[in-house]
């Protein structure tokens, strides 16, 4: 019994962590697409350097003389939920979020697209 206490209360701790992480994306999701915006009109060397993200995943010529960097992120995101029935089942919401910036011939950004897969 003591030791279901400190499941339960381990338990709450994560709902509540969760569903304020998700309230947090959502309020700032305004704040990142202007975040995006700045990077037009940039070269994609710049994106490299301030982001600290090293090499893109891949790089696509997009067939009108530009190319497409590709930047990805895999996120492992599980947890323990309790059923209305009152068993615990894990829920695994693992996802690989993107970044990929549409550059010119001098390699300007022109158009970026972002999200999760």
């Amino acid at each position: 019994m003591k030791y279901s206490k400190y499941f339960l209360f381990l338990i709450l701790a994560l709902s509540f962590t969760s569903c304020f992480n998700s309230a947090k994306i959502q309020r700032d999701n305004k704040a990142f697409k202007l975040y995006m915006d700045s990077w037009l009109g940039a070269h994609i060397s710049e994106v490299q350097l301030a982001e600290n993200w090293g090499p893109p995943t891949s790089v696509y010529d997009d067939g009108k003389g530009g190319e497409i960097y590709s930047f990805r992120r895999s996120i492992s995101d599980v947890y323990v939920r309790e059923t209305w029935l009152g068993n615990y089942k894990l829920v695994d919401n693992s996802r690989t979020d993107f970044w990929e910036f549409y550059t010119n011939g001098y390699g300007i950004i022109i158009e970026y697209r972002y999200g999760s897969e």
